[in-house]
C-alpha cells in the first residue's frame, strides 16, 4: 500500500471521517448473488422442461440479481424464500470481526453494508458492540424479522433500487472526508445503485478508496474520478495499516490474526422447491424475466399460455397479474389502447378475487395511460377510483402517489384550489409513513402550487418547513428549488437582503453540485436582486456570467432576456448608449425567433432609450413596429398606450397637432375597450396640452 495514500487515510481515519462500505465478497469462497441466481433458475428450468429455451437468454442477458430476486418474491410471498438460507452463517471471520471493533470504538464516520448475511452480526454480538447508530444494512440483514419485506418487496423498492435505508445513508455521507469500499464487486445486490451513489460522490471530489485484487473498469473509473486509489492488499492488512496508530484503544486481535484459510460455512440446495406443482406461476416468473430483457414477443408468447392455463384453472389472481404484465408490455410497444384493455380485464379479475389493493394499483395504471394519452378526464376518473380504495384500505404509500399525480394534473389545468388539496393529501400521507424525502417533496409542490395562488406567506410556510427535514436529514435532492423559492418570496416582500441571502446559499450548492444547468438562472436571481439593492457592478457581473453559460448552452430565449435585463440595468444608470447596444442584441434574437410579445417589449424599451438620447425619430420608428404588429395581434388596448408614447414623443419635438391627433386615436380606443380610468388619464393629458396651445 502506497504510504502517499496510506497517510492520508490514517489521517482522515484519526479525525473519524472515514465511511466505509461493506461488501460480502471478502474472500474469493464467497458464494455471490450471481452464482445464486444461476443455481435457482437452473433448478427451475430442470422441472420444466419447456422453459430450458429461456434459461440461456436470461443467464446471458444483463439481469439485475436485485431485479431477479425481487420478482421471485413478488410471486412467492405466501412462503419463505429457500433460497435466502444461503446467506445464513454459523460463523464470522476475522475482517467481520475488525469491523465489528471499529463499530465498537466509534473509529468510523458511517459503515454502510451492502452484504445481506449475518457474519457482521455474529461479530459485532461478539464483540458486545452496543450502539449501532451509524452503522447501516444498506439491503437488510438475513436474521431480521422483516428483511424478505424489507428487502425484496417491490412495495418499498423499486425492482433495481436500494431499500429506503440504503438511500438513506448514502444521502447522509456528505459529511465524511472519504469512502473506503471493501468487498463490493460488480454483480452484487443492488450493485448499479450503490455505484451509482458512489459515482455522484466522487464527481463532488469525495475521495473513494477501494481495496481490489482485480482492476476492474468501474472500479478504476471511479478512483481516478474521485482522486483516490485502487488498493491492492488483503482487507485485514489494509484496515491494520490505516488504524496502527490506534493500538492502544483496539484489541490485540484486531492486529494479530487473519482471513487465511476462512471460507464458506454453509450449503446451498441442489434443488429449488418454489414452484412445485406450480407450472404455470413460473412461466410467469420467466414472461417477467424475459420482459425486464425487453425480449418482449418471447414474453408476451408465455403471457398468452399463462392466460389460458390460468383461466382453465380458475386462478384469477394470475390471471390479472398476466393482463397486467401484457398491458405494461403493449404500453411499451405504444399500443395505448391494447394496454388500457388489458389493464381494465386485470381490474375485473382483481374484483373477482376481493383484492382491493391490486384494484387500486391497476386503476392507477390505467389512469397513468389515459393521462399518456392526453384523457384528462378519463385519467382522473381512474386516478380517483384508486384513490378512493386507498383510502378505504388505508394504504398512505397508496395515497401519496396517487394524490400527487391528481394534484399534478389539477396543476397543470391551473385548478390550483383542487391542486393545493390533493398536495395536502399526499403530505399528510408522507408524514404518516414517516418518509422524510416524500414529505420534502409535498412540502415543495405545496410551497409552488401556493406561489402560484399568489398565497406567499402560507407558501414561505412550507417550504421553510421542506428546509428543515431537508438540513436535519441530509437530503439534498429538492434544497437547490427551495433556496430558489423563498429567495423569491422575499423577492416579492422586497426585502432584497433576505432575498439575496438564500441566492448565495443556491449558488453555493449548485457551485458544490456542479449543476452546469442550474447555475444561470442562480446567475440572473443574483443579478435581479443586486439591481433591486442598487449594488450593480454585482448585478452586470452576475448578468454577464449568466450571458456567458446561455451563449455555451445556445440558449437563444434565455439569452435575450438577460440582455434586456442589462439593458433596463445600464438604461437607470444613464449608460444609454450601452442599454442601446444590449436591447439591440435582444431585439436581434426575438425577432430571429419570432416572438412578437418580447419584440414589441424590446421595441418598447429602445422607444425610450432613443427618447432619452434625444434620437427621436428612431424612437418613432421603434413604436411604429409595435403599432403594426398590435393590429396584427388585434391587441387594442396596448395599441392604444403605444398611441400615448407616439404622442409623448412628438409633443417633445414640439409637434402638436401630431400629438393631439395620437392622444385622440388612443382616447377612442380606451373609450371602446370601456377602459375609464386610462381614458380619464389620456383626456387630462389632451386638456392640458390643448389649453396651453389655447394660452399661447
Amino acid at each position: 500500500m502506497e504510504d502517499i495514500y496510506l497517510n492520508k487515510l490514517k489521517k482522515i481515519a484519526q479525525e473519524k471521517g472515514l465511511a466505509v462500505v461493506l461488501g460480502s465478497r471478502l474472500t474469493n469462497q464467497e458464494l455471490t448473488w450471481k452464482d445464486l441466481m444461476s443455481k435457482v433458475l437452473l433448478s427451475f428450468s430442470e422441472a420444466q422442461k419447456e422453459l430450458r429455451c429461456y434459461t440461456e437468454e436470461i443467464l446471458e442477458g444483463d439481469m439485475p440479481v436485485e431485479v431477479f430476486f425481487r420478482m421471485l418474491y413478488q410471486q412467492t410471498k405466501d412462503k419463505k424464500p429457500s433460497f435466502l438460507e444461503a446467506f445464513q452463517y454459523q460463523d464470522t471471520t476475522f475482517i467481520h470481526k475488525q469491523i465489528a471493533y471499529l463499530v465498537k470504538e466509534n473509529f468510523l464516520h458511517s459503515l454502510g453494508i451492502s452484504a445481506v448475511d449475518n457474519r457482521l452480526s455474529l461479530a459485532l454480538k461478539a464483540a458486545s458492540c452496543a450502539s449501532l447508530e451509524n452503522t447501516t444494512w444498506l439491503n437488510g440483514e438475513i436474521s431480521q424479522e422483516d428483511f424478505s419485506e424489507s428487502c425484496l418487496a417491490v412495495t418499498n423498492n423499486k425492482f433495481n433500487s436500494l431499500c429506503p435505508a440504503g438511500t438513506r445513508f448514502f444521502q447522509q455521507l456528505e459529511s465524511c472526508e472519504a469512502v473506503l469500499v471493501v468487498g463490493l464487486f460488480p454483480g452484487d445486490f443492488a450493485w448499479r445503485s450503490i455505484y451509482g451513489y458512489l459515482t455522484e460522490y466522487a464527481k463532488k471530489n469525495k475521495t473513494i478508496y477501494w481495496v481490489s485484487s482485480h482492476e476492474l473498469i468501474p472500479l478504476t473509473h471511479i478512483v481516478s474520478l474521485s482522486g483516490g486509489a485502487l488498493i491492492n492488499e488483503p482487507v485485514s492488512k489494509v484496515l491494520k495499516e490505516i488504524f496502527l496508530d490506534s493500538q492502544a484503544k483496539l484489541p490485540a486481535e484486531f492486529f494479530q490474526g487473519s482471513e487465511e484459510g476462512e471460507g464458506q460455512n454453509i450449503s446451498i440446495p441442489k434443488k429449488f422447491s418454489i414452484f412445485d406443482e406450480k407450472e404455470t406461476e413460473c412461466c410467469f416468473f420467466f414472461a417477467s424475466l424475459l420482459n425486464f430483457l425487453m425480449s418482449r414477443r418471447k414474453a408476451l408468447d408465455l403471457l398468452s399460455i399463462v392466460i389460458t392455463k390460468s383461466l382453465q384453472e380458475k386462478k384469477y389472481d394470475l390471471l390479472a397479474e398476466a393482463h397486467r404484465l401484457t398491458g405494461k408490455i403493449f404500453l411499451e410497444q405504444g399500443r395505448l389502447e391494447k394496454s388500457i384493455e388489458e389493464h381494465i380485464k386485470a381490474i375485473d379479475y382483481w374484483a373477482l378475487c376481493e383484492d382491493e389493493t391490486n384494484m387500486a394499483a391497476e386503476y392507477t395504471l390505467c389512469a397513468d395511460n389515459y393521462w399518456s394519452g392526453s384523457a384528462v378526464e378519463k385519467s382522473l376518473q381512474y386516478y380517483g377510483e384508486a384513490n378512493s380504495l386507498y383510502h378505504r384500505l388505508e394504504d398512505n404509500r397508496g395515497i401519496a402517489e396517487v394524490s400527487a399525480k391528481l394534484a399534478l394534473i389539477c396543476d397543470s389545468e391551473e385548478d390550483y384550489d383542487l391542486a393545493q388539496k390533493y398536495y395536502t393529501e399526499c403530505l399528510k400521507a408522507r408524514t404518516n409513513m414517516g418518509d422524510h424525502s416524500g414529505e420534502i417533496i409535498a412540502y415543495v409542490n405545496l410551497g409552488n402550487c401556493l406561489l402560484k395562488k399568489q398565497s406567499w406567506e402560507e407558501a414561505k410556510k412550507y417550504l421553510e418547513n421542506a428546509l428543515e427535514l431537508s438540513e436535519k436529514f441530509h437530503d439534498t435532492f429538492s434544497i437547490g428549488e427551495i433556496y430558489q423559492l423563498l429567495g423569491l418570496i422575499y423577492m416579492n416582500f422586497q426585502e432584497y437582503t433576505q432575498s439575496k441571502v438564500y441566492y448565495e446559499k443556491v449558488y453555493h450548492f449548485y457551485q458544490k453540485e456542479q449543476d452546469h444547468i442550474s447555475m444561470p438562472f442562480v446567475y440572473c436571481n443574483l443579478g435581479h436582486v443586486c439591481a433591486r439593492l442598487e449594488d450593480f457592478d454585482n448585478a452586470i457581473k452576475y448578468y454577464e456570467q449568466a450571458l456567458e453559460c446561455y451563449e455555451k448552452m445556445g440558449d437563444w430565449q434565455h439569452l435575450a432576456s438577460v440582455y434586456t435585463n442589462l439593458g433596463l440595468l445600464y438604461s437607470n444608470r444613464c449608460e444609454y448608449r450601452t442599454s442601446e447596444d444590449y436591447f439591440s442584441k435582444a431585439e436581434e434574437i426575438f425577432a430571429a425567433m419570432g416572438d412578437i410579445y418580447n419584440l414589441i417589449k424590446t421595441h418598447t424599451n429602445l422607444g425610450k432609450v432613443y427618447t432619452l438620447q434625444g434620437e427621436m425619430e428612431n424612437a418613432i420608428e421603434c413604436y411604429r413596429a409595435n403599432m403594426e404588429m398590435q393590429i396584427q395581434l388585434g391587441d387594442k388596448q396596448e395599441l392604444a398606450n403605444t398611441l400615448i408614447a407616439i404622442a409623448m414623443v412628438y409633443l417633445q419635438t414640439k409637434q402638436m397637432d401630431k400629438t393631439i391627433t395620437h392622444l385622440q386615436k388612443a382616447i377612442a380606443l380606451y373609450d371602446v375597450l370601456n377602459l375609464a380610468e386610462e381614458k380619464k388619464e389620456a383626456a387630462q393629458i389632451l386638456s392640458i396640452i390643448q389649453s396651453k396651445m389655447a394660452n399661447n
